[in-house]
Protein backbone atom coordinates (compact mmCIF):
# COMPACT_ATOMS: atom_id res chain seq x y z
CA UNK A 1 0.00 0.00 0.00
CA UNK A 2 1.18 3.62 -1.08
CA UNK A 3 0.40 6.87 0.95
CA UNK A 4 -1.64 9.82 -0.33
CA UNK A 5 -0.11 12.85 -0.79
CA UNK A 6 -2.55 14.13 1.91
CA UNK A 7 -1.50 11.31 3.83
CA UNK A 8 2.16 12.28 3.75
CA UNK A 9 1.08 16.17 3.96
CA UNK A 10 -0.43 15.63 7.52
CA UNK A 11 2.16 13.45 8.50
CA UNK A 12 4.91 15.96 7.46
CA UNK A 13 2.81 18.45 9.54
CA UNK A 14 2.63 16.33 12.92
CA UNK A 15 5.62 15.79 15.39
CA UNK A 16 7.94 13.52 15.25
CA UNK A 17 7.39 10.21 16.56
CA UNK A 18 4.06 10.77 15.37
CA UNK A 19 2.23 8.23 13.31
CA UNK A 20 -0.50 5.05 12.40
CA UNK A 21 -0.47 1.48 11.53
CA UNK A 22 -3.12 0.02 9.50
CA UNK A 23 -3.50 -3.58 8.21
CA UNK A 24 -6.22 -5.74 7.58
CA UNK A 25 -7.73 -8.14 9.64
CA UNK A 26 -10.29 -9.82 7.94
CA UNK A 27 -13.00 -9.80 4.73
CA UNK A 28 -13.73 -5.84 3.82
CA UNK A 29 -12.25 -4.80 7.12
CA UNK A 30 -9.21 -2.70 7.89
CA UNK A 31 -8.03 -1.24 11.20
CA UNK A 32 -5.96 2.17 11.28
CA UNK A 33 -4.26 2.69 15.03
CA UNK A 34 -2.89 6.21 15.54
CA UNK A 35 0.14 6.00 17.35
CA UNK A 36 3.20 8.22 19.30
CA UNK A 37 6.30 7.50 21.05
CA UNK A 38 6.31 8.55 24.78
CA UNK A 39 8.35 10.70 26.73
CA UNK A 40 9.09 6.86 28.30
CA UNK A 41 9.98 5.37 24.64
CA UNK A 42 6.89 3.52 24.72
CA UNK A 43 4.71 3.70 21.46
CA UNK A 44 1.46 4.71 23.28
CA UNK A 45 -2.37 4.54 21.31
CA UNK A 46 -3.43 7.98 20.67
CA UNK A 47 -6.58 8.76 22.64
CA UNK A 48 -6.00 6.75 25.42
CA UNK A 49 -2.21 6.85 26.37
CA UNK A 50 -2.02 3.34 26.77
CA UNK A 51 1.32 1.28 25.71
CA UNK A 52 0.36 -0.27 22.73
CA UNK A 53 3.04 -3.19 22.63
CA UNK A 54 2.50 -5.98 23.38
CA UNK A 55 -0.27 -6.64 20.65
CA UNK A 56 -2.07 -9.85 19.43
CA UNK A 57 -2.78 -10.84 15.86
CA UNK A 58 -4.82 -13.93 14.67
CA UNK A 59 -3.09 -15.14 11.35
CA UNK A 60 -5.46 -16.96 8.60
CA UNK A 61 -4.69 -20.41 10.53
CA UNK A 62 -6.40 -18.74 13.41
CA UNK A 63 -3.19 -18.91 15.33
CA UNK A 64 -2.71 -16.02 18.10
CA UNK A 65 0.69 -14.10 17.61
CA UNK A 66 1.99 -11.35 19.97
CA UNK A 67 4.08 -8.42 18.93
CA UNK A 68 6.38 -7.56 21.18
Amino acid sequence: MITTKGQRKRLYECGHGYGWLVFRNGDNEISEIEIYVGKDNKVRRVGNGKPLLPIEFIDENNNIIEAT
